[in-house]
């Protein structure tokens, strides 16, 4: 016998036994019927409580910076009422290179805030503008970022315009 038909005997003899156990007759369907009642639950009602915090237009505590990361930082409104805005420019210092990030964060008078950071390498003149109200108090925060430690060097509000 060679080995062809030695491998067609031994398919044919797997798929009879694979088939042999799909073909016995399945009894009649088993039912059964429970009835469960349960008890009627009543949900206690949740009335959710919003609470709407709108930020501070009062400026806060300013804190300083050790001697040897001091840098500089102007805050100042363009004055345009087509575009308001309000921009923070970067003015260098000694402390330069030890600073990580500047975040300038502008809290609207109407009440929005918005946020913008500078990372390293910081160089004198870099700004950051954001669009502000023609109100005359938009409060800008000024967060630097120092070896891992965030220092607010300066928090104010700034006028829409200078008289």
């Amino acid at each position: 016998m060679n080995f062809s038909h030695a491998l067609i005997i031994i398919s044919v003899l797997c798929v009879l036994l694979l088939s042999a156990g799909c073909t016995q007759p399945s009894g009649p369907p088993v039912t059964q019927s429970t009835t469960v009642s349960t008890p009627p639950t009543t949900l206690p009602t949740f009335t959710p409580v919003v609470t709407v915090t709108t930020p501070s237009l009062t400026p806060g505590p300013v804190d300083t910076l050790p001697d040897q990361y001091m840098i500089a930082v102007d805050v100042a409104s363009n004055g345009l009422s087509i575009n308001p805005q309000i921009t923070a420019t970067f003015q260098g210092g000694k402390g330069q290179n030890f600073v990580s990030s500047i975040q300038f964060e502008l809290i609207r008078s109407d009440g929005k805030v918005e946020k913008q950071t500078i990372y390293q390498p910081l160089h004198k003149g870099e700004t950051i503008t954001l669009n502000c109200t023609t109100a005359n108090t938009n409060r800008a925060i000024v967060m630097v970022t120092v070896t891992h430690n965030s220092y607010i060097i300066r928090d104010e509000q700034v006028a829409f315009r200078q008289y």
